[in-house]
């Protein structure tokens, strides 16, 4: 290092040669000097992106590696070395043949053969010892758009199995027990039905006492209604989202629900929902709903429409609507007559994938129901009509 004129120290390479006579003695020395601060400069950056990056990938709590694209070692952080038992710098240059179980990198090679062909990052999973572990590969591409390098992380998600399988295991049981528990009160309440209906054939002309008995009979019914209510409500998010047609979902829900004398047009083309497996259920208690509570309903009718990128599939029929003052507490629990729970459940449904209902009728002109399905969850087309 030597300080300049100004007082600024800068980083200087020099040399110098000698030139001897014949005797060996020195006559002249040349020499040179040249201002070396941007190489040092650049060397000194290099040390200290290298010493970033070594703590950037040490304070991953996880398994990293850096590695060529046929599998050399380049870099690997110290959770890897103590998990292998290798010593971080071991693992440095090797192949990972070399420092794998054969099992272990046969898989990761046809791993890394897949990343290169493709471009595209790759997820799997798989089990060494009693550890899960969810591996990720990255691609690193050269200026020419080609995989150079990989990175790997690989993550340790034993614990998150193992809540997974106390939850499925928790929820089986619960399921269990629901499905006893309704069953039981489910006979409880047929064998009131029959001997509601055996006293109401033996009473003496009471009107008082046929009208107790009657509120009995809606009572076991309402009961009843509730079970079943409990029964759909339970197997909610049971099953994960899937790719739905809506003809075919719309045309499964009609026919089920009690239509008859009634106009019937689907519109919606060929479109397809990513929806939860209930989706049918929605449908069926949106048609239940003209028919036990529009009064005067003679026709059903449903139509899609893109709105923006948003999906939207309406609803409606023509009979006596539903106010404005009712317009959101028609989704709440137990509103209106009966139980109130089927558009409840409409809308329960619904919420699981992100899709929202409300109602946009006319009261005196009919219901009209508008489901807003967001966009990345339903497509039209041929892709719909093979779900």
């Amino acid at each position: 290092m030597r300080r300049r004129r100004d007082g600024m120290r800068i980083s200087v390479v020099q040399n110098a040669v000698g030139r001897f006579d014949g005797e060996g003695g020195l006559e002249e020395i040349w020499g040179y000097l040249y201002d070396d601060s941007e190489r040092s400069e650049a060397e000194d950056d290099l040390k200290r992106s290298e010493a970033t990056l070594r703590a950037f990938v040490d304070a991953i709590p996880e398994s990293a590696l850096l590695v060529e694209r046929d599998g050399t070692i380049l870099a690997a952080n110290e959770v890897i070395g103590q998990r292998m038992g290798i010593p971080v710098g071991d693992l440095i240059g090797k192949h990972i043949e070399e420092v794998f179980p054969p099992d272990v990198a046969d898989s990761r090679k046809e791993q890394f053969v897949a990343v290169v062909a493709t471009g595209e990052p790759t997820l799997f999973e798989d089990v060494r010892g009693c550890r899960n572990i969810a591996n990720h590969i990255y691609p690193i591409f050269d200026p020419q758009g080609r995989v150079a390098r990989m990175a790997f992380l690989g993550i340790d998600i034993t614990h998150r199995k193992e809540i997974e399988h106390s939850l499925r295991e928790a929820n089986r049981k619960l399921t269990l027990l629901g499905r006893i528990t309704r069953h039981d009160i489910l006979n409880q309440i047929t064998g009131m039905y029959g001997i509601i209906s055996l006293i109401q054939d033996d009473l003496p002309e009471n009107a008082k006492l046929k009208k107790y008995f009657a509120y009995l009979g809606n009572a076991a019914k309402t009961i009843h209604r509730h079970i079943d209510f409990t029964e759909d409500f339970f197997h909610m998010g049971e099953k994960p989202p899937a790719w739905q047609n809506m003809r075919k979902v719309i045309e499964r829900a009609s026919d089920h629900a009690h239509l008859h004398g009634m106009q019937f047009t689907v519109d919606t083309g060929e479109v397809a929902v990513f929806a939860d497996p209930m989706l049918e259920k929605v449908f069926f208690n949106l048609f239940d709903n003209s028919v036990e509570h529009g009064e005067r309903v003679s026709e059903i009718a449903v139509s899609f429409c893109d709105d923006g990128g948003w999906g939207v599939l309406v609803v409606e029929d023509d009979g006596i609507g539903i106010g404005d003052d009712a317009k959101e507490a028609v989704f709440h629990q137990s509103f209106g007559r009966n139980s109130g729970y089927g558009l409840f459940l409409v809308k329960e449904i619904l919420d699981l994938t992100g899709i929202t209902i409300r109602e946009t009728g006319r009261e005196g002109q009919g219901a009209q129901f508008e489901i807003r399905i967001p966009p990345g969850k339903w497509r039209a087309g041929d892709a719909a009509a093979s779900a």
